[in-house]
């Protein structure tokens, strides 16, 4: 068993202090990313690409890639999650649920926010694309797609060696939560550094707001595995919510230190 440390606040997630044993970690060597459209970040290799089937395959990313695309562990996490599951109004049967191995194509990643198909809701899939980020990289407190079920970074690089100040991943809470799947005014609730061999695993619920801290250097580069356990169905509902137009002006202007009004980002 994965050691791991559950948390329900600021929202439900789990902490890996450490994904692999050492000796196995150590085996792994993180592939070269060229830049790539229709991506994240720019730098990522998804399933189903040229030169993904070849780095999963090799020492380290095995069992890496076995351990958290396995059918067990989505078991697991449905198990673990169940009650929050049902607090928190998941459309996803965890009773019913199933895996059933399906490859996103890059072009729905970004492109298609609800239903990719019409398959059933209870049918999941997993997606573990390698991603790699620049001084550049910047992206906003943000919600998953919303038929992520969970979302999470497995950390495949390190803050000291790479001369990364800032960039921790963050957990943020809303000051104007309305249960819209929108982030108005978020506080920094939680960080995690990037540290080899550690991860976070959370449910993509309302309350899951989350993106990278502001990076102030990076001499080299920040290396992830980003995991979901995906629908083809949204599985999450968001209730609408229509601001007064001075109060959304009050908040941007007040919350301006803390993030910038850019379009979202999702994944």
């Amino acid at each position: 068993m994965i050691e791991y440390l559950y948390y329900r606040d600021p929202t439900p997630h789990i902490f890996f202090p450490e994904l692999l044993p050492p000796k196995i970690y150590a085996e792994l060597v993180f592939p070269t990313i060229k830049r790539a459209p229709n991506g994240r970040i720019g730098r990522d290799l998804y399933a189903g690409e040229p030169g993904y089937a070849e780095v999963i395959a090799s020492p380290g990313w095995h069992d890496l890639h076995t351990t958290f695309t396995s059918p067990s562990f989505i078991r697991w996490i449905l198990d673990l999650f169940a009650e929050d599951l049902d607090r928190l109004g998941c459309k996803v049967d965890p009773s019913k649920a199933y895996y059933e191995p399906y490859i996103e194509p890059r072009e729905m990643v970004q492109g298609v926010r609800g239903a990719i198909s019409d398959k059933d809701l209870n049918a999941l899939f997993t997606r573990f694309d390698l991603q790699t980020a620049e001084k550049d990289y910047g992206r906003y407190v943000h919600l998953d797609r919303i038929r992520r079920l969970t979302g999470g970074l497995l950390f495949c690089s390190d803050y000291r060696e790479e001369g990364l100040i800032g960039g921790e991943f963050a957990l943020c809470r809303d000051r104007y939560f309305a249960n819209d799947r929108h982030c108005l005014w978020p506080r920094v609730a939680k960080t995690f550094a990037v540290q080899h061999n550690t991860g976070v695993i959370f449910l993509n619920a309302n309350t899951a707001f989350h993106g990278p801290q502001r990076i102030f250097d990076l001499a080299g580069s920040r290396k992830w595995v980003y995991h979901a356990i995906s629908s083809h169905q949204p599985v999450w509902s968001a209730q609408d919510r229509s601001l007064p137009r001075d109060l959304c002006f009050k908040a941007k202007n007040a919350a301006k230190d803390s993030w910038k009004w850019l379009r979202p980002h999702v994944s």
